[in-house]
């Protein structure tokens, strides 16, 4: 019977340590477009080349508030 008692304190605290709540804001990390470009490339306003290896891409800072979201189809569709 304690055996039990054992065990399901032990489940339980393993289940409530390991479901913490995401703590990642956007504005922690830069995003960058998934390409991969042999020389430095023209970005948009907004955006700046980075080095990521031996690929260019362009990135944006996102640690001033930067509203990223997602492309709509019809903006894909361009």
């Amino acid at each position: 019977m304690k055996s039990i008692i054992v065990l399901t304190a032990a489940l339980f605290l393993g289940a409530t340590t390991m479901a913490r709540p995401f703590t990642d804001k956007a504005g922690d990390y830069d995003i960058c477009w998934l390409i991969c470009a042999s020389d430095k490339i023209q970005c948009p306003e907004g955006w700046y080349a980075s080095q990521q290896g031996h690929c260019w891409t362009c990135c944006k800072d996102t640690s001033e508030g930067t509203t990223i979201r997602p492309a709509s189809l019809v903006e894909l569709r361009r």
